[in-house]
């Protein structure tokens, strides 16, 4: 497996992994938020595809902010929608180029996506989640954020805790899970050390730890990415765990029958296969998917190989579903997000990157009987969108693409939001990227 690629929820460009995987953890403070009934404003969608566009989404920062030139880089990792005309994403933004750890939060209010109030203060977002049209929680790098009418705040943090939170679930607004790891986690898989994992509960009132549970076997490692919450007594996250003997990593399902978590027992992969999970998303107590990454070592390839990885619950098991690998192990196909709408509709969301490192967007379809991949547009020519800090640079090698998380409402529409990264001056290939925020819009039932 490649070093540090699984340490941050933010998924990252090719060209631009080894910058935004150095998140460090902070608090996070956000200023007034505007109201997310009605907060956008009409700008349209570029269609590019067939089923999917392109929405303008602002990538621009608060003036506000001292430093900022309007060159550096914001990017969306997760997106709720309570309604087709009322959405949250959240992401994180870099003030100097490098650190990007600073919260961003977009509102969709039906005509359009605009940026609501975010601050300095350290620590960027990684997931949301928006139980009704009057509240929102997001969760990031030692920080939880409530979003409430027209206002964002931190929320109390449990003393002694601390870590990244990278998933949240609110089957209600007293009734939420979100889950992360430790700190140490992040950075080393050699802790002989089990409690890596990160279990939060919030009764509507304060956020309180959960002892997690005990694993099947010895694990020096483990990291959560994703959580579902079909209703208060029943959950299911997803992660990883490296493997007692070495820094190899396994999938891993935590389940929670309204009383405890356990560990669910996974399948097995061939050819000693590593895999990991990044998504979850259960549609009933007997049915629920999860999707991320199998990593296989091939003779013809330098390094091992992601291919994409669907796993499905019917109530009594988890089995692995045959899903497409587009690239044909020519690169890397990975899975970061799933939203279902009913057991026989859902959506996976990734990246494809290719052997040179180009990356493009990546989507799968289920239609109840297999997964299939489905053309979507890659965000190359920004100015096109509006973004006055595009120079013109144009053609593939310009620019990276990358899908992190997705909402699907009603079984009508459908959010996915990511990330998109192009060369400002196509002459100098080796310049820093501009990172923008991603937004693509599905109108074509799932």
């Amino acid at each position: 497996m490649r070093a540090g690629h699984r340490s941050s929820s933010v998924h990252a460009s090719g060209r631009l992994r080894a910058l935004l995987t150095g998140l460090v953890p902070g608090l996070v403070l956000l200023a007034a938020a505007a109201g997310l009934p009605g907060c956008g404003i009409s700008k349209g969608s570029e269609a590019l595809g067939q089923s999917w566009t392109v929405d303008r989404s602002p990538s621009p920062l608060p003036t506000s902010v001292s430093g900022y030139d309007g060159t550096q880089a914001d990017a969306l990792s997760s997106v709720s929608c309570v309604s087709q005309s009322q959405c949250v994403a959240v992401g994180s933004w870099a003030k100097n180029g490098t650190d990007f750890n600073h919260p961003l939060l977009l509102g969709y209010g039906g005509a359009g996506w605009t940026t609501l109030r975010t601050s300095e203060a350290s620590g960027g977002l990684y997931s949301v989640s928006c139980p009704s049209p009057e509240e929102c929680l997001a969760v990031g790098s030692d920080s939880v954020i409530r979003i409430g009418g027209s206002a964002a705040h931190r929320m109390p943090w449990p003393p002694g805790l601390q870590g990244l939170l990278a998933g949240i679930s609110c089957p209600s607004v007293s009734d939420c899970w979100a889950v992360g790891y430790g700190p140490h986690a992040s950075h080393s898989f050699s802790r002989a050390r089990p409690d890596h994992l990160v279990l939060l509960h919030f009764d509507g009132a304060s956020w309180q730890q959960t002892e997690p549970p005990s694993l099947p076997t010895a694990m020096p490692s483990t990291l959560l990415f994703g959580v579902s919450c079909f209703d208060p007594s029943f959950c299911v996250a997803v992660g990883e765990a490296a493997r007692s003997a070495s820094s190899a990593q396994d999938m891993i399902v935590l389940s929670y029958d309204g009383l405890e978590w356990s560990a669910a027992l996974t399948p097995t992969l061939s050819h000693g296969s590593q895999a990991w999970l990044k998504s979850v998303a259960c549609m009933s107590t007997q049915r629920c998917v999860a999707v991320g990454s199998a990593s296989t070592s091939t003779a013809s390839a330098a390094s091992p190989i992601d291919r994409t990885l669907v796993i499905a619950y019917d109530g009594s098991a988890w089995k692995v579903v045959r899903s497409p690998d587009p690239l044909g192990g020519s690169g890397n196909d990975d899975l970061s997000g799933v939203a279902c709408t009913s057991p026989t509709s859902c959506i996976a969301v990734g990246a494809l990157t290719s052997a040179s490192g180009e990356q493009r967007n990546l989507v799968l379809r289920f239609d109840g009987a297999s997964w299939s991949a489905e053309p979507v547009p890659d965000s190359g020519g920004h100015d096109a969108l509006g973004d006055p800090y595009f120079l013109g640079c144009g053609g593939s090698t310009c620019w990276d693409n990358s899908l992190s998380g997705i909402a699907c409402i009603q079984a009508t529409t459908c959010f996915a939001v990511g990330s998109m990264a192009y060369q400002s001056d196509q002459s100098d290939q080796s310049t820093v990227p501009t990172v923008r925020t991603l937004v693509l819009r599905s109108t074509v039932r799932p």
